[in-house]
């Protein structure tokens, strides 16, 4: 299983940064952005994108590289969701996607314009409830799940200076989506991968909490890839306003970490 973590400065050179590895099933492979109109998903900045095993110029017609396989997709109803989706279909992956937006049914079609099963739950990534639905009408249908991207995400301007109760609705609002969330749906689908024999989680941090996405660079000379560089170093930390979203993004790496760590082979 591989437990990856995209930060938007370091997927915008458009890479997967695997941490870890576990199970035998095939991975699925990211690589750099380019691609021209007739690819528009391959334009999006900060979209790690993947791609196909084959070459598109010459004809080929290899199989697709997640032929067979299934994914959950949160968040799915608009932006980086709804691209991951519709890219995940495009490599062959049956597809499971959810928000709380009624919205995300009509990304079902277009989904399976790519000749693969795909489904919709309006759901709440926040709620136990509704991630158990999600993730149980998965299984039943797909038998597994090989690929979790939790992209559900929020955010909400929140000041030191905010009185008690705005604090309080900012909170359960920022980080019920943007960590619960995480973490609920990780918790859900680790015992269904293992079982199947491994499986690839993609989890959407932010380069807003360090210069180049992680908890442990500081510095554009330490990414050689970073597309900040020209820009030259920032502090860690947020800015105003940021201080429910940035907590929730490093909570992200908190458990993203271990994970990779206690599910390597």
């Amino acid at each position: 299983m591989s437990a990856s973590q995209t930060a938007s400065g370091e997927a915008a050179t458009g890479r997967l940064r695997r941490i870890t590895r576990c199970g035998s099933k095939r991975r699925a492979r990211a690589s750099r952005i380019g691609g021209s109109p007739e690819e528009p998903l391959r334009n999006i900045r900060g979209l790690a994108i993947m791609r196909p095993s084959y070459d598109r110029a010459r004809g080929g017609s290899m199989p697709r590289s997640l032929e067979g396989q299934s994914a959950i997709v949160t968040g799915a109803a608009l932006g980086l969701g709804n691209a991951f989706a519709r890219a995940l279909a495009g490599e062959g992956a049956n597809v499971t996607v959810c928000d709380v937006r009624e919205e995300v049914n009509d990304l079902v079609p277009a989904l399976e314009a790519s000749g693969v099963q795909a489904q919709a739950f309006v759901a709440d990534v926040g709620v136990v409830e509704d991630v158990r639905r999600v993730v149980d009408g998965h299984v039943d249908r797909f038998g597994g799940v090989d690929v979790l991207v939790s992209n559900a995400g929020v955010w909400r301007a929140s000041t030191a200076t905010d009185d008690l109760d705005k604090t309080l609705d900012d909170y359960d609002f920022v980080v019920n989506t943007n960590l619960k969330g995480v973490y609920l749906f990780g918790r859900a689908v680790i015992p269904h991968m293992i079982a199947g024999g491994g499986g690839n989680i993609v989890h959407i941090s932010s380069d807003h909490i360090a210069t180049c996405g992680t908890p442990y660079r500081r510095g554009c000379d330490e990414a050689p890839d970073c597309v900040w560089r020209d820009q030259g170093p920032r502090p860690t930390g947020g800015g105003p306003d940021m201080d429910l979203y940035d907590a929730s993004k490093w909570g992200i790496n908190g458990f993203t970490i271990p994970w990779s760590k206690a599910l390597r082979e």
